[in-house]
């Protein structure tokens, strides 16, 4: 089942990887997006022999279950406590990471970047588990950064996209306040500042909330 779940993630990275590439020309230039080098054709053959394997491994189960007749049963439901992140890493536990995190600050450090846009959006993505969030912190932390950015905030966003309760998370304000005085608050927080702002563990795909 666990490895049913890996196969389908691996699928909607790659999925979400070709439309974000392939989106709009006005989005490409606001949006940049970082992935670890791939393949496309190594992983076409990757997902095929994961495929076969797997479909063998269910054949294996059929079997199984016809043979000592197990009986289906309904699992019990659990209730798991959302993961909430922050931006606070060890040194010691970021391993081999260098070079990525060179590219994302040749990314933050770019100084082509159109003016009249004013906001430049880098988006990690990859599947569960590969260190997103370790990337973004060993980034997030380092010296050059904090001499470079004059604000810094830290938001996890997780599996809830809601505009609103990231704005008032990042003014650190109630949930209850309005939303334009939400939006009023932000603006005097971060304008004509040079500000870094990290939303992190987000599910939503949908580009257009994003920006």
């Amino acid at each position: 089942l666990h490895d049913a779940d890996d196969l389908f993630d691996d699928f909607n990275t790659q999925e979400l990887r070709r439309q974000v590439m392939t989106t709009d020309h006005k989005k490409t230039k606001k949006v940049r997006i970082f992935f670890s080098s791939s393949n496309q054709l190594l992983f076409s053959f990757k997902m095929v022999g994961k495929i076969k394997e797997l479909g063998k491994r269910i054949e294996a189960l059929n079997v199984d279950k016809t043979i000592f007749n197990f009986t289906n049963r309904t699992p019990e439901q659990r209730v798991f406590k959302q993961r909430e992140t922050h931006s606070f890493v060890r040194e010691e536990e970021v391993i081999g990471r260098e070079e990525e995190k060179r590219e994302l600050l040749e990314l933050l450090f770019d100084t082509n970047i159109n003016v009249k846009e004013k906001v430049s959006i880098i988006s990690i993505i990859g599947v569960g588990g590969l260190g997103k969030t370790t990337l973004a912190q060993h980034v997030y932390n380092d010296k050059e950064v904090q001499q470079h950015f004059e604000l810094k905030k830290w938001v996890c966003v997780s599996d809830d996209f809601d505009v609103k309760g990231i704005a008032t998370k990042i003014i650190e304000s109630n949930n209850n306040v309005e939303m334009d005085k939400v939006q009023l608050e932000l603006r005097e927080k971060f304008e004509g500042k040079r500000y870094l702002l990290v939303l992190d563990d987000i599910w939503n795909e949908d580009g257009d909330l994003w920006l």
